[in-house]
């Protein structure tokens, strides 16, 4: 599930700490680059920190803990009750 995705031809805006703010990426951790044009990828460690802002999300970041969270499960729940209410 996406930001603004279709479920039942209403559009849900999920926010969330990182869709708000941003995040952060320690130094020390493996990251994969890929080349926007070739697709191919890289990993590379950081040597610094990498703090991205929300507006860099999904453009030039992908948060895969955004698209898989451990929170989807629950979102789903409750939008379950939402819409048969």
């Amino acid at each position: 599930m996406a930001d603004g995705v279709n479920v039942n031809y209403d559009v849900y805006r999920i926010h969330t700490q990182v869709t708000e703010e941003g995040g952060r990426v320690d130094a020390g951790y493996y990251v994969d680059l890929r080349d926007r044009e070739t697709r191919k990828v890289r990993w590379e460690e950081l040597e610094e920190n990498f703090e991205y802002d929300p507006n860099q999300l999904d453009r030039k970041v992908v948060a895969m803990d955004q698209i898989f969270g451990a929170e989807l499960p629950k979102v789903l729940n409750e939008l379950n009750k939402e819409l048969a209410a």
